[in-house]
């Protein structure tokens, strides 16, 4: 489009005032949580981030974090679209010179939930609901039918502006009438569901704990660590009930799967041949199954090295 070409020509301060535009279209025609939405709001703090502006960029992108959980909640790939953005976030989070690194890792500490909520089986949380749903039964299939109802509506919306549509501008206006009629009832229903049936909307619009919510349920001695990997870095986070902590680790996704399916071969009878084991770092269990004790070591290094675990029982 031509804010992403304008952008891409060096002209951020452009590009930024043609993404805050549509940024105020699209959560108003297809709502802040539809992936589109999120996108422009990734660009534009991409194009806030390139004027040097960190801090501001950072504030973008939380603007946007109570819509995550309906973002979650329609699936697609939208999963795709939020771990870059939230990847953005974290990497211009750790850049901000100028912010406290104390507030910032409290601040930051939600980014990891989302991040790791989007990786899980949401469809499996969503059957684990409705198992357990006798009472809100009703409330989750309106809820379903609202979210389907939207995700059907938008589609049609976006597809009468293709260049090929042959829709007409009356039909586009009650395409987006009835649109907006779909978001106002999925709203209404999500908001119902969150009053009178709070375990369900947990699962069905999923929010991240603050970091000050996380060291409520924490009891003295106890610490929490929380992990959020991106394609360049590894993102840690240390909670305990007095002091909130982050780190980054150069570790890319690629190479933490790796090294944790190293590990896991050694586990899995069905895996094949674990003879790359050196006879030093091979621990054998009653099966005869060998565990590379020298690749835990070291991802145990990698992973928790810097980690002061001082006062954690």
């Amino acid at each position: 489009n031509l804010a992403s070409s304008v952008s891409s020509q060096g002209r951020h301060a452009e590009a930024e005032e043609l993404q805050r535009e549509v940024l105020a279209l699209q959560e108003r025609a297809l709502g802040p949580e539809h992936p589109d939405t999120l996108s422009t709001r990734s660009n534009l703090a991409l194009s806030v981030s390139s004027q040097g502006r960190f801090a501001e960029a950072l504030s973008v992108i939380e603007d946007g974090f109570a819509a995550i959980p309906a973002t979650i909640s329609a699936g697609g790939e939208t999963g795709i679209s939020l771990s870059r953005h939230l990847s953005r976030y974290l990497d211009w989070a750790w850049s901000a010179e100028d912010l406290d690194p104390v507030t910032t890792a409290s601040r930051t500490f939600p980014a990891q939930g989302y991040l790791t909520y989007g990786s899980l089986d949401v469809a499996s949380g969503a059957l684990a609901a409705r198992a357990q749903a006798d009472q809100g039964g009703d409330v989750l299939r309106q809820f379903q039918d609202a979210s389907e109802a939207v995700q059907r509506l938008r589609s049609a919306y976006l597809a009468a502006y293709e260049p090929t549509s042959t829709v007409t501008e009356t039909a586009r206006e009650r395409i987006l009438q009835d649109m907006r009629a779909a978001q106002d009832a999925f709203a209404e229903v999500s908001a119902r569901m969150e009053r009178d049936f709070p375990a369900l909307a947990e699962i069905e619009l999923p929010r991240a704990l603050s970091a000050e919510e996380a060291q409520e349920l924490l009891e003295p001695g106890e610490g929490l660590i929380a992990y959020a990997s991106t394609d360049e870095h590894l993102y840690a986070w240390l909670i305990t009930q007095d002091r909130v902590e982050w780190f980054r680790f150069h570790l890319t996704a690629e190479d933490l799967a790796y090294r944790v399916t190293r590990l896991r071969e050694g586990l899995d009878p069905y895996a094949g041949s674990t003879s790359s084991i050196a006879d030093e770092c091979a621990l054998t269990d009653a099966f005869g199954l060998n565990f590379d004790i020298c690749a835990a070591q070291e991802l145990h290094d990698l992973v928790l090295g810097q980690i002061d675990l001082d006062g954690i029982d």
